[in-house]
């Protein structure tokens, strides 16, 4: 039985910029993670076309500006003008679930939060479901992508993009207009294999009626009280200083870069596409390691297992060892390649790049 009221605030906005949203949304997990808000879900557009990176994908080092990187992992998507994203922020993961606290493992979590967006759905007349993995469809064409991130506080974030009047196909000219060396890899979709919500309802959506969908369907799935959020003026005042700082935005895209120090790449297909294993080898020894590709995975693990993977013999033993003591913990997930031993197996067939 519930002790008390579950109240989720909701923000707002369209036709932005990746600046401001990326801004409002570190804000909001901050806010949530210290326990000044106890939950909130954003939802946001942005005006111009970029090709929206996961949260591990390798950056190309040219640092144009049609390049974004989103909270959660997962595959690279259009974002822009008919797409919408979605961020549900929680204290811990299972925070807004009836379940035993510490019980649910990632997958059910996303399991259990995309059931809002389902919801709201329903109730316009569409009927998507979630097949599992990363994507939502509605009769087998993709019409939205969904991740998962928990930072190292435990803060949750469930994210998604939708498509609402713009498929998903556009992915390959974005990124050859983003990425024109080709350092990110992408999947390829064809207009077979997508939709999107207008053309599913035969009907035209506005962004409000969007979020109106997404606050009726996290309603009552969360079975929370949805208020609207306001930010006060220090609020304010962080989340402009966080968007005006230019470098902010391009730390956050480029963090993960590509580097001549990352000399040697290993490439393997997992159940939610590819993954890549960057790495600097001296003397048989691993260096920088970076793995990158369409996962979804908790931040904090993978900078952990990354770190343990330097100094390591490239050898499949020393490997074993270090994945072993670095992927320990309860609160790491890391979905969509198999089990954690393809990062090894990554690394041992690794070559020169």
């Amino acid at each position: 039985m519930r002790t008390q009221s579950r109240v989720v605030e909701c923000f707002s906005q369209p036709d932005s910029d990746p600046a401001s949203c990326l801004a409002m949304q570190l804000h909001l997990m901050n806010a949530v993670a210290e326990g000044r808000r106890s939950a909130a879900l954003f939802a946001y557009s942005f005006r111009d076309d970029h090709a929206a990176l996961g949260r591990f994908h390798l950056a190309p080092d040219d640092r144009g500006t049609d390049l974004h990187r989103r909270v959660a992992g997962g595959r690279v998507l259009p974002i822009g003008p008919g797409y919408a994203g979605v961020a549900l922020i929680l204290p811990r993961r299972d925070a807004m679930t009836d379940d035993t606290p510490g019980t649910l493992s990632a997958p059910q979590v996303m399991n259990r939060h995309v059931r809002g967006f389902l919801k709201g759905c329903r109730e316009l007349g569409a009927d998507p479901i979630y097949p599992g993995r990363d994507v939502v469809t509605i009769d087998k064409k993709i019409i939205a992508s969904v991740g998962l991130e928990t930072d190292r506080r435990g803060a949750a974030v469930f994210e998604m993009v939708v498509a609402v009047w713009r498929a998903f196909d556009e992915v390959p000219s974005l990124i050859d207009r983003a990425d024109p060396d080709g350092v990110v890899t992408a999947e390829i979709l064809v207009p077979d294999e997508v939709t999107d919500l207008e053309r599913e309802l035969d009907q035209k959506l506005a962004f409000e009626d969007f979020a109106r969908l997404l606050r009726h369907g996290f309603g009552e799935q969360l079975a929370a009280t949805m208020v609207a959020g306001r930010l006060d003026a220090d609020e304010e005042k962080e989340v402009r200083r966080l968007a005006d700082d230019p470098a902010v935005l391009s730390q956050w895209v480029y963090g993960r870069c590509r580097s001549e120090r990352l000399t040697h790449r290993g490439s393997l297909l997992g159940g939610a596409g590819q993954m890549d294993v960057y790495f600097e080898q001296i003397n048989g020894v691993l260096g920088e390691v970076i793995i990158s590709g369409d996962f979804i995975a908790n931040s904090d693990g993978v900078g952990q297992l990354e770190a343990a993977l330097r100094g390591c013999p490239r050898e499949a033993e020393a490997i074993d060892r270090a994945i072993t003591g670095a992927c320990s913990r309860p609160q790491d997930f890391l979905l969509g390649i198999g089990p954690p031993s393809s990062v090894r197996d990554a690394i041992l067939r690794g070559e020169p790049w």
